[in-house]
Formats: C-alpha cells, sequence, structure tokens
C-alpha cells in the first residue's frame, strides 16, 4: 500500500473503534430461543415448565411455535366433502387461539425475567396422490412448514390462508351444476305427486284407481340431488386443494402475504429438512424446499439452523442469492437468518443451548426484540456456538459511518470491516469467512478471544457482506449481511484486501 493509503487506515482504525464503540452503546445482546413447541400442539413440555427451562439456560427470550393446525382430510369420488375422513392432531385450533394468546399473556406477567413472545408453526401446503382403494396413497408436503410470529390477534392465527384451514377462494364452477341439481330436486318432488287415473274392472264391478307410478323415481332424484348439493356446499374452490399439485410456490406466497399484510414475521422452517416415512398411519413424503427462497418474495427470512446451512447457507447458496437479487434491484427486501431450535420432544433442558438467535436491540422488550428481527439486527449460532463463542462486534464503516448488520453504508471509496469475538471453554480451530456478494472474501483464523479489523474497497454499486464462522469444518455462526453502497471517483486508488491488521 501507498504511504498515503496507511495513514488513511491508521485514522479509520481509530475512528471505527470509537464509532463502533458509539453504535454498540445503542444496542444490548440478548439470546433468543426461537421455536418452542409445547404439549399444547404434540410436545412434551408444559409452556410454563419450558420458561422456566429458558430461564435455567439463560434465554433472554422465547418465542413459542406450536402447530396453528394438524388437521388433513381425504375425500372419496364423487362425494370427496361427505365421504371422506379427516385425521386431527393436537394444536393451537384444537387448543383455541385466544386460549393460546392468554396463556402468553398470563406467563409473561409471572416470568417478567424473560420476554415471551407468540407465534405459529404452518404447513401452507399439503397434497395427495395415488388412491386410498388402490392402497398406494402419499400425504405429501406435510413437513413443509413455515413461523409466522407476532400476529396481533387470535382471528389473524386463525384465518392463516394454508390447506389446513380449509379457506375457499372464488366461486367454483360447480355451482352452475348445483343450482341445476336443486332445479332437478323441484322436479323429483312434483314427480312424486304426479297422479294416474285409470279404469279398473274387477268381480264385474268397475272402479276409477289413482296411483302415483313416478313416486319413488322421484324420491331418488330429490335425494341424490340433495346429497350432489350439499357435497358441493359452499359452491367455492378450496383455496389451495390438497387434490390438486403444484401449489406450492402460490401457497407460500399467500401465507408470507398474509403474515406481512398483519405486520408480523415470517421465516420458512428447516428449508433443507426432508421427511419420508408415518405420520398417524399415512404415508408422508416431504423434499428440500430451498428452493422456496427463491421463488417467494418478501418473507422476513429462513432458518440457517440447523437445517439450513449445508446448501442454503453456503457461500453462493440460495440464501447468497436472495441477497444479491436484492442488491441489484429483483427483490424488494433482504432475507435475513435466524436460528431455530425447534425444541419439542423429551429433549434434556440443556438442548435448548444448541442453536441460538442472538438479537441487538435497545431494550428486552416484544417490540424491540421484533424490531431487530424484522430489521435483520442479529445472528444465528448453532451446535457449540452459543456455549463458547459470542460475536461481539460485527460492522463496516468509513471515515463518515458505521453500519451493523441490516443496515447500508452509502460511502465513495475504501471500508472497515471490524469483527470482534469472545472464545471461552479453550476451545481451539474457528475460522471467520468473510463473504462479499457470495463469494469468500478472506478466511481468518482464531483460536482465542480477537478483534479483526478488514480494510477493502468495494466494487461499484451496491454489494452485501456477511460472516461465516466454522468450527473444525462445521459452520456455527451465520451474521446477516451489512450492504454497501459504492460510488468512488475513477482516481481513488484501490485498497489490498489482502492484509489483516489486528490491533
Amino acid at each position: 500500500m501507498t504511504k498515503k493509503v496507511i495513514i488513511f487506515f491508521a485514522a479509520l482504525t481509530i475512528f471505527s473503534q470509537k464509532a463502533a464503540a458509539q453504535t454498540a452503546g445503542q444496542y444490548h445482546r440478548y439470546a433468543v430461543g426461537i421455536h418452542f413447541d409445547t404439549e399444547i400442539s404434540g410436545g412434551h413440555y408444559a409452556p410454563e415448565k419450558l420458561v422456566q427451562m429458558a430461564l435455567d439456560n439463560g434465554l433472554d427470550a422465547v418465542i413459542f411455535c406450536d402447530h396453528d393446525r394438524m388437521e388433513v382430510e381425504y375425500g372419496l369420488q364423487p362425494l370427496r366433502n361427505i365421504a371422506k375422513k379427516i385425521q386431527v392432531e393436537p394444536s393451537l385450533h384444537t387448543y383455541g387461539f385466544q386460549n393460546y394468546l392468554d396463556l402468553v399473556e398470563e406467563l409473561t406477567k409471572k416470568y417478567p425475567q424473560i420476554t415471551l413472545i407468540d407465534g405459529c408453526e404452518t404447513g401452507p401446503y399439503y397434497y395427495w396422490s395415488g388412491s386410498f382403494l388402490s392402497k398406494n396413497l402419499v400425504l405429501h408436503n406435510w413437513h413443509q412448514h413455515m413461523m409466522v410470529i407476532g400476529l396481533p390477534d387470535s382471528a389473524a392465527y386463525n384465518n392463516i390462508p394454508a390447506t389446513s384451514s380449509k379457506i375457499y377462494s372464488e366461486r367454483s364452477p360447480d355451482f352452475l351444476y348445483s343450482v341445476i341439481a336443486a332445479a332437478a330436486v323441484i322436479l323429483g318432488i312434483a314427480f312424486t305427486q304426479i297422479t294416474i287415473k285409470r279404469t279398473v274392472t274387477f268381480a264385474g264391478h268397475t272402479m276409477r284407481v289413482k296411483r302415483k307410478p313416478y313416486r319413488i323415481p322421484g324420491v331418488i332424484i330429490a335425494i341424490l340431488c340433495l346429497v350432489y348439493i350439499y357435497n358441493n356446499y359452499p359452491f367455492r374452490r378450496w383455496l389451495f386443494s390438497p387434490y390438486e399439485t403444484g401449489h406450492k410456490i402460490p401457497a407460500s406466497q399467500a401465507v408470507i402475504d398474509y403474515a406481512q399484510n398483519n405486520d408480523a414475521l415470517i421465516y420458512y422452517s428447516h428449508p433443507e429438512g426432508e421427511f419420508f416415512g408415518e405420520y398417524s398411519g399415512l404415508k408422508v413424503q416431504t423434499e428440500s424446499y430451498t428452493h422456496l427462497l427463491l421463488s417467494t418474495n418478501n418473507y422476513t427470512g429462513f432458518a440457517v439452523f440447523a437445517e439450513g446451512w449445508k446448501k442454503a447457507g453456503l457461500p453462493s447458496g440460495e440464501w447468497d442469492q436472495t441477497l444479491y437479487q436484492y442488491c441489484t434491484g429483483e427483490r424488494a427486501k433482504p432475507v435475513w437468518a435466524i436460528g431455530e431450535l425447534d425444541f419439542e420432544g423429551d429433549l434434556p433442558p440443556e438442548f435448548l443451548r444448541e442453536v441460538s438467535t442472538f438479537v441487538w436491540a435497545k431494550d428486552r422488550s416484544r417490540a424491540s426484540i421484533l424490531e431487530a428481527l424484522r430489521l435483520g439486527r442479529c445472528y444465528a449460532a448453532q451446535i457449540w456456538g452459543p456455549n463458547f463463542l459470542f460475536l461481539e462486534e460485527w460492522n463496516i464503516s468509513d471515515s463518515n459511518a458505521v453500519k451493523i448488520s441490516g443496515e447500508t453504508l452509502e460511502t465513495a471509496g475504501e471500508i472497515n470491516l471490524r469483527l470482534s469475538f469472545s472464545v471461552y471453554d479453550e476451545k481451539t480451530g474457528f475460522e471467520a469467512m468473510i463473504i462479499r456478494n457470495g463469494r469468500q472474501l478472506a478466511t481468518v483464523a482464531f483460536d482465542e478471544s480477537t478483534v479483526i479489523d478488514f480494510p477493502d474497497f468495494p466494487p461499484q454499486g451496491h454489494s452485501f457482506y456477511r460472516l461465516w464462522v466454522l468450527y473444525r469444518g462445521i459452520p456455527i455462526l451465520a451474521s446477516n449481511p451489512i450492504f454497501v453502497k459504492q460510488s468512488y471517483r475513477e482516481t481513488d486508488e484501490p485498497v489490498d484486501s489482502s492484509q489483516v491488521v489486528k490491533p
């Protein structure tokens, strides 16, 4: 580097330390456990017990995500709404959405030292293949889930437009046939009243006999038409019918739009998760759905840990592709990553520390934590991360400003990336990978608490930077991106990004 650039970075380092300290002073770091399944929807623990366990394990906030509905139905043609079987499992719907919100409020008052936030896990769309009669019936997509957090009231939870909610859309074409069937009912009833008079001679006597020969056919016609009308009620299409394929993308987008319209957060849950097995005696198949990260828009984010890091979270994976789309203007909102605990079953309490989302919020209130998640002021950690590694600082600065996760730095030249980690328990083998625009920019190895200042000269236009930290080759920490809008002059001199300065 030239002498001019060296002097610039010496000044920039001093400034960034001061500015970073001022920025850090605005926020506090809180450990948030996201996605707790309680006994309300098939989990092992009662909600209050989970709150106590969360307190014992150092969590500052808990976001419950019990299933909104656990209902599937299958009907036989041509009377699918009558000749059908419905499988219902415990859920918020069976428990009562208002009862659930009242319980969260009650626990909030009882345990003011921890923040409790309501949410739910919903499956936007399931569908059938095969046939019950042929004994090859398969339930598809049942384990594609989304987390909806912070809906305003019980009615909003009740009306999530998922297939299980059985919400209807426009009028069905069968409505016309139902009108014809209603006319046939009247005609059938009229048939039962048709009387035929005949003259009959019996034993030398002549008599006039009245008969109703169409009574039985008329009754049969009326009954069949009434059954047909009842089967078609309410004469509208089932939104995202499980008897039709191809609704995965529009159904997911509908739930996203619904959450956004209700000012709620929405995340793709375990997008790399697959399930091939049985559910309540049914054969079930759910494939990985990371492609939905690219084919839907305006959702808040996705769970990178524990089932989103092997593909979607890697450099140039689906997450980076969405961030690149945001930088190029193809996507209106950036996609944030979180850690999803998905705590259910008879798991030991210490498992609560396995996956966490750490937010930088003004305080521990519900509003502040939701704001931090909405704006991407957070990072995700899995496995050993929350036990012995903390991200203390992650910011990008120039001579005028310092920005943290979720924010955008507008600059016209060189910048400085600051990474600060605290390491505990004498662990070794950490690597901090700096990713710029989906590509590995640099990797810094460290075994102890450290502060890293990394100079860079961003490319012209809109870029993103994020951190991807590994422990002995396994990803354990993912920061959310910081964006940079570069508008340098052609005479500005680029910086050698291979140099790393450790104060």
